[in-house]
């Protein structure tokens, strides 16, 4: 009878042992791939290109009683997608929803000229009215793993002689959704400022410019490489010179690139193509 009990208790033993084996191969498997799934989404996230789309927020703000157009609105909005990344996608939206909320009350302060305007015309002048326009237009410049570039124009058409025009720039170091400024692409700022400007005064003195430049023009160019006119493409740092600066508007907006070969030596390694 003792030597029944202990067999049956060595087989209990065993049968326990094995089961116990058994769930821990399981649980290993069940960990290693689960590490396996959490790597391949990490490495998915850390190669993910931005996927962009636009949120449309156009308008025509119309006068109630004539139904006349008082102020046309043209604004997209980007709406940035990163697979395996939602959290630093939703850290590069913010800084356009952030926009977007500026906007309004630029648009707001628009469409109090626009009324303000609209209301102190004689009756037969109304009838030539065509109303006034706020426009702000994103354009999806550069878009890789490391780096998103977006440009804004902003235009207003007032009724005043002159239109209103100003170009911006968005860059972003897509792993961390963080908008970057020019002290974290170059580790010394002030020695690429002095490169950039040198290809700034070739541009403008060039052929295409040269006839439209401000007498002063030299004495603002170290003005005009600021935080939101920059941005990178494959190429290299492209820098934005908006009307005025240092020509006359009929000049236009004109786009100064830099190649990276020029911007090496000061330039953060990550930041590089």
């Amino acid at each position: 009878m003792k030597q029944k009990r202990m067999a049956l208790f060595i087989g209990v033993c065993l049968l326990c042992t094995a089961c116990n084996q058994t769930d821990r191969q399981k649980t290993e498997v069940g960990t290693t791939q689960n590490q396996k799934e959490e790597q391949q989404n990490n490495q998915l996230s850390e190669n993910a290109i931005p996927d962009i789309s636009y949120a449309d927020y156009s308008q025509k703000l119309t006068e109630e009683e004539t139904g006349k157009l008082l102020l046309k609105v043209e604004e997209n909005c980007p709406v940035v997608t990163l697979a395996g990344n939602e959290e630093t996608a939703g850290m590069i939206n913010r800084v356009f929803e952030q926009q977007h909320v500026r906007n309004e009350m630029r648009i707001k302060s628009n469409l109090s000229t626009a009324q303000s305007d609209f209301y102190s015309l004689e009756e037969e002048e109304t009838e030539q009215w065509k109303g006034y326009k706020y426009e702000y237009i994103y354009e999806n410049m550069y878009a890789s793993s490391k780096i998103l570039s977006m440009k804004a124009s902003q235009k207003e058409e007032l009724g005043i002689e002159q239109d209103y025009e100003d170009v911006v720039a968005y860059t972003f170091y897509v792993p961390e959704g963080k908008l970057l400024t020019l002290s974290d692409i170059f580790s010394d700022v002030k020695s690429a400022q002095a490169i950039v400007e040198q290809y700034i005064q070739k541009t403008v003195t060039g052929e295409k410019y040269a006839a439209y430049l401000l007498e002063d023009y030299e004495s603002y160019i170290s003005d005009i490489l600021t935080e939101d006119v920059f941005y990178l493409d494959e190429q290299g740092l492209v820098v934005i010179c908006n009307g005025d600066m240092l020509t006359e508007p009929e000049a236009g907006v004109i786009e100064i690139r830099v190649p990276y070969k020029a911007l090496k030596d000061v330039m953060n390694e990550q930041y590089l193509p």
